[in-house]
């Protein structure tokens, strides 16, 4: 499986993680296509509610982000769907806690698929954003760690 990030998706991104100053975590919603063995990640949606904000957690606000969600499907023809989560750490670790890993898992299991899960680590200037596929029974697997100067 291979994962694309669209330009829009990723400044969208690094302008948030730039806005919160990397002093707590955010994130959101990816949503994409999926054709056979490719994720496009076309845009993401952005938490607008600091009080759901910390240092070591990051809680999805599912009404406001379905909304979000519905406004930019309707912006194309062929409708994307939604692919997945995204968070940010503040440290450098790159790996799911497991409070992650249980939201992960729940969410493939309400989606009856498997799902794309990306953590966001801000460091050095760099922006390095690893993503996961994660199956609806918890399993996750490695698809792809990159890393961009911000």
């Amino acid at each position: 499986m291979k994962v694309f990030l669209s330009r829009k998706a990723y400044h969208r991104i690094r302008e948030l993680i730039r806005a919160v100053n990397n002093l707590y975590e955010t994130g959101g919603v990816l949503i994409g296509y999926k054709v056979l063995f490719f994720y496009y990640i076309i845009d993401i949606t952005v938490d607008d509610n600091v009080s759901n904000h910390s240092k070591t957690s990051f809680t999805l606000d599912g009404v406001q982000h379905t909304e979000k969600v519905k406004r930019i499907m309707k912006q194309y023809i062929l409708k994307p769907t939604v692919l997945g989560l995204w968070h940010s750490h503040i440290c450098y670790d790159a790996q799911f806690s497991q409070q992650d890993k249980a939201s992960n898992k729940s969410f493939a299991t309400f989606l009856g698929r498997n799902i794309l899960s990306m953590i966001i680590v801000l460091f050095d200037n760099h922006l390095k954003m690893v993503t996961y596929e994660i199956l609806p029974y918890g399993k996750e697997k490695l698809l792809s760690k990159k890393e961009n100067k911000l």
